[in-house]
């Protein structure tokens, strides 16, 4: 999980959900890699979709939370390998994760684009009414347009 000490997370809530994400481009980069890796851990997935998913988006909150309590986090192993702000303001953030998914052999990547919201002193992600994000998942056919992230190499 990404961490910086001027960037976030500042805190651990009791249930180990990073928060207090600094209000910059680069903590909306670590509040959306951090959503992404919690959201594929049976435990704190929940917990995580508590505290992270933003509450002034109409039912998309109460949606996926009630998805989450009825059949769990859908589990999608794979990586990160890149990230990229595609828009920023003090209230609003859109960061484009890429990722390995699934299968790590295939060369494949999907890009995830988190839309979060400033609310509350910090990033939280908004949702369609239905729980899912605002921007369906593609595929990403050229990843020089990213920052790496991931095991090889540094946060960001």
């Amino acid at each position: 999980m990404p961490s910086h000490e001027d960037h976030g997370p500042g805190l651990l809530s009791e249930e180990r959900v990073p928060n207090c994400w600094a209000n910059s481009p680069e903590g909306a980069v670590n509040a959306a890699l951090a959503n992404g890796a919690l959201t594929n851990d049976y435990e704190l997935a929940l917990p995580a979709a508590e505290q992270m998913l933003a509450q002034g988006q109409g039912q998309g909150r109460e949606s996926a939370l009630g998805g989450l309590r009825e059949q769990g986090p859908q589990v999608v192993p794979g990586e990160f390998r890149g990230a990229r702000v595609l828009d920023f303001d003090p209230d609003r953030a859109l960061v484009d994760i890429a990722m390995v998914a699934g299968d790590l052999t295939m060369d494949v990547l999907v890009s995830s684009v988190v839309d979060l919201r400033w609310e509350d002193g910090d990033w939280r992600v908004a949702t369609r009414d239905n729980g899912s994000m605002t921007v369906p998942p593609s595929t990403v056919s050229d990843p020089s347009d990213y920052i790496p992230v991931g095991p090889e190499s540094s946060s960001p």
